[in-house]
């Protein structure tokens, strides 16, 4: 991927780049199936149709994928600090 850091390194490097080309190849086949779908608008056919309004530039597929995985996993890390934040104003409280 590019940006990697791969002189880090971490315990199941390989689990976790197994788990991103897992999540990108299946966003990629929801992605395709709704290209030119006549389903009701959700976060994959409101990407589909963006376009920015003064160039009229859409995304590409690789932009689309990227799109919604930030979505898709920036949901689960706000989540998460945002319990670590309230458990850590709670600990004063008796």
């Amino acid at each position: 991927m590019p940006g990697e850091l791969d002189w880090t390194s971490f315990p199941d490097r390989r689990k976790s780049k197994a788990a991103v080309a897992f999540l990108r190849s299946s966003l990629a086949k929801v992605t395709a199936e709704r290209r030119g779908s006549s389903l009701e608008r959700d976060l994959v056919i409101m990407r589909l149709s963006a376009a920015n309004p003064e160039t009229e530039r859409t995304m590409n597929d690789d932009e689309i994928l990227t799109n919604l995985m930030t979505v898709m996993t920036a949901g689960n890390e706000t989540t998460a600090l945002g319990r670590g934040w309230t458990f850590t104003f709670w600990q004063p409280i008796p």
